[in-house]
């Protein structure tokens, strides 16, 4: 994963939440040198459950994440699912679960959250990174001419 800048990062977030997303790795670049990159190896290593993103540790906090982007989440919930070939969003997230424990409407709140920043901090590497591969092909493409 190359370093890209905070203005790279938000430029590729479409939706409210990936622009949520994009706001915190801007903001976590300091503690990486500045690479926005930086927290999202690390997020892909453990995850909004590892407590590393502080404002998505408790469920009030997690629940106010879930309402601020209800629509966004269960837009992305519904892309993955078809993606997968679930026959629901319901049996896609039922296959995340992994048998946790989802008791109370905090606790689906809560894991919906913690997917959909993981989830949105995946689309924006994956944009990063398509979008550097289409440079580098241009500059090969300048350079045959």
């Amino acid at each position: 994963m190359a370093n890209f800048t905070a203005k790279q990062v938000l430029s590729v977030a479409k939706t409210g939440l990936e622009k949520a997303v994009a706001e915190w790795l801007n903001e976590r670049a300091d503690d990486y040198d500045g690479d926005p990159c930086g927290p999202l190896r690390d997020l892909f290593q453990g995850g909004c459950a590892s407590g590393m993103v502080g404002g998505l540790v408790y469920y009030k906090d997690t629940c106010k994440f879930y309402n601020d982007h209800k629509e966004d989440i269960w837009n992305l919930v519904n892309d993955r699912a078809e993606e997968m070939g679930s026959a629901n969003p319901f049996e896609f997230l039922a296959g995340l679960n992994h048998g946790g424990n989802l008791g109370s409407v905090d606790q689906v709140e809560n894991f919906l959250a913690w997917f959909a920043f993981e989830e949105a901090a995946r689309n924006i590497e994956s944009r990063l990174n398509a979008d550097e591969c289409d440079e580098d092909e241009e500059d090969e493409e300048d350079e045959d001419k």
